[in-house]
């Protein structure tokens, strides 16, 4: 008669090993997650300045038919006057109120800021006619010159 017997060691893994192998990838994931996250914030944020950058598009094309510029999306082919959003509703952008430095005949200054999941990104962006680029953080932020963050 044959005996079979079974190695105590080639069963399955011990409740030590398992342990071992959830704390390591619990440890990769705790650094990985916060650089995917950073990634999906500034994915968003490119968004948010093509948008921009489209606009600024329509408002020259705009500008070469009539010979100003317009504070009215919906001329530009957009769907609301004022406020539209990013194609993925985490910005939401507009051409800003006229000033005495920037008439809408004659300039332009392009905003967005977030909104939805990237609120808590505070970022706000702003191109105006010059091509001049800005960002700042939060509402309350000064502006600074340039997208890069």
């Amino acid at each position: 008669m044959t005996r079979y017997t079974t190695r105590r060691g080639s069963r399955g893994f011990t409740l030590v090993e398992m342990m071992i192998a959830i704390g390591i990838i619990a440890i990769l994931a705790s650094i990985a997650y916060p650089s995917y996250v950073g990634s999906v914030k500034k994915s968003r944020r490119l968004e948010a300045q093509t948008a921009l950058q489209q606009v600024a598009t329509l408002e020259e094309q705009y500008f070469s038919e009539t010979g100003s510029y317009t504070a009215d999306l919906t001329k530009l082919g957009l769907r609301n006057k004022r406020w539209n959003w990013t194609e993925n509703n985490y910005y939401r952008y507009r051409v800003l109120p006229p000033s005495g430095s920037c008439p809408i005949a004659s300039c332009y200054r392009l905003f967005a800021q977030p909104r939805n999941e990237q609120a808590a990104d505070k970022w706000q962006f702003r191109l105006e006619s010059n091509g001049r680029k800005l960002r700042r953080e939060g509402s309350s932020g000064t502006w600074k010159t340039g997208w890069e963050i």
